[in-house]
C-alpha cells in the first residue's frame, strides 16, 4: 500500500496580499489573474 498524504499540508496556505479596486473588480488588474474555469 502506498503512503497516504494529507492533502490539507500539500498546497500554498500563505495569504495573498491584499488588492484595492473598485466594484465591480476588473480581473486582468488582479494578480494572480483568477481562473474561473473558462480556458481550462
Amino acid at each position: 500500500m502506498s503512503h497516504l498524504k494529507d492533502p490539507t499540508t500539500q498546497y500554498y496556505t500563505g495569504e495573498y496580499p491584499k488588492q484595492k479596486q473598485p466594484t465591480p473588480g476588473i480581473q486582468a488588474k488582479m494578480t494572480p489573474v483568477p481562473d474561473c474555469g473558462e480556458k481550462t
